[in-house]
């Protein structure tokens, strides 16, 4: 992380690097009044062109770190959950907050994607004629539906899906991140998309329909990252 003016307790001008997990490991500052103009230079010439906007950490009741307990023991109870039930043990751990769980483990159980991954995933199956189950809920009830959906038709910001006369809206602006997650299922690993809004809140889940080796194709093939 290259900070350019002061921020928090950063001094401008410094470079911050960070392990896989987010944890701050070394932080390297250019002495006041010095170096001209080259440590901009630097960060220029080293910029990476898919810059994204970090989103601020979650603000956690306290005590939500030790109740997440250990990254091996956090990701050992996730492999060990296999059903919703066990997984709410999991969400009660950071206080419902889905987003927060899922930063807290490595990029082989949650990755966060890019959220044009959605409207792409959706409008591959449509081409491919995949079938997929999409859940969507309010309110604390959730209904899952398996279909080959049509082609994403869209109004405004909202994405509509038909299939023999059901129709599912789902309104895109809604969405704040995207998650790639693998939970254990019935003999295999479970592979789906989950949809969180601002507050790290679920919204849609997006899974394989009848066969998971056509859903992690659909998948390999639309993923934005």
């Amino acid at each position: 992380l290259a900070v350019l003016e002061p921020t928090g307790a950063l001094p401008a001008r410094s470079l911050v690097f960070f392990d896989r997990h987010g944890q701050p490991l070394q932080q390297m500052a250019v002495a006041p009044d010095s170096g001209g103009l080259a440590f901009e230079e630097l960060v220029c010439a080293m910029l990476h062109p898919d810059q994204q906007t970090l989103n601020l950490p979650s603000v956690l009741p306290r005590g939500v770190a030790g109740e997440l307990g250990s990254l091996s023991q956090l990701e050992r109870d996730w492999a060990s959950s296999t059903d919703d039930e066990e997984f709410a043990g999991l969400l009660q751990r950071c206080a419902q907050q889905r987003d927060v769980l899922y930063r807290s483990v490595r990029d082989s159980f949650a990755c966060q994607v890019r959220v044009e991954t959605l409207p792409a995933v959706l409008a591959e199956a449509a081409v491919r004629d995949t079938v997929t189950t999409l859940c969507v809920g309010n309110q604390g009830v959730r209904l899952c539906m398996t279909a080959p959906w049509s082609s994403p038709r869209w109004q405004g910001s909202h994405c509509h899906l038909a299939h023999n006369g059901a129709l599912v809206s789902l309104d895109m602006a809604k969405m704040d991140s995207l998650w790639r997650l693998r939970k254990p299922g019935d003999g295999q690993v479970v592979t789906a998309l989950e949809a969180l809004d601002n507050r790290g809140q679920w919204l849609w889940t997006l899974s394989a329909g009848d066969e998971e080796s056509l859903w992690r194709a659909l998948l390999r093939d639309s993923i934005i990252r």
